[in-house]
């Protein structure tokens, strides 16, 4: 019987083990909600999801950067005075994954919107000019938890808008 408990507790510890690791090492992954995206004059308002953010602050900024990267050079592919206007990061939940089927219903019988599931977690928005910060930067702002500011910068971007790490 001491026996029988004993492998019964090393294979039970082995696959917690396993599980535990391969959470750990889940990749980070960006998707676009396609029914969020709109377009005004040639500017991009994006809003993206992200699976199993990363807990570092440094790794999160740079990962939305190099997404902002690309989706600039896919915008700017597009024709010469296009550009992205801002990008908004939310965690992917239930709640906020409803949108990527879904459009928000504000004024209907859900009355559902996506600011309503808490859960984002960036924004990035290239300066233009007229704003307060200097041109040449692209404003980045991360969310804590608790929807609390953690941190707010501008960071250097190139001569085609792309943000330089």
């Amino acid at each position: 019987m001491f026996h029988k408990t004993s492998r019964l507790l090393i294979t039970l510890s082995c696959l917690l083990l396993i599980s535990l690791l391969a959470a750990c090492n889940r990749k980070t992954e960006f998707e676009e909600l396609k029914r969020m995206t709109t377009t005004k004059n040639g500017r991009y308002y994006f809003d993206v999801l992200v699976s199993n953010p990363p807990d570092s602050m440094e790794v999160l900024k740079r990962q939305m950067a190099d997404y902002y990267n690309q989706r600039n050079m896919e915008v700017r592919k597009g024709g010469k005075g296009r550009c992205i206007s801002s990008i908004r990061f939310y965690k992917k939940t239930r709640c906020t994954a409803y949108f990527i089927d879904h459009d928000e219903d504000p004024g209907g019988w859900s009355s559902y919107e996506l600011d309503f599931c808490d859960a984002e977690i960036g924004f990035v928005s290239p300066n233009r000019p007229g704003d307060p910060d200097p041109q040449g930067t692209c404003l980045l702002i991360l969310y804590d938890k608790n929807g609390d500011e953690a941190f707010r910068g501008n960071l250097r971007m190139d001569a085609e808008n792309n943000i330089v790490p």
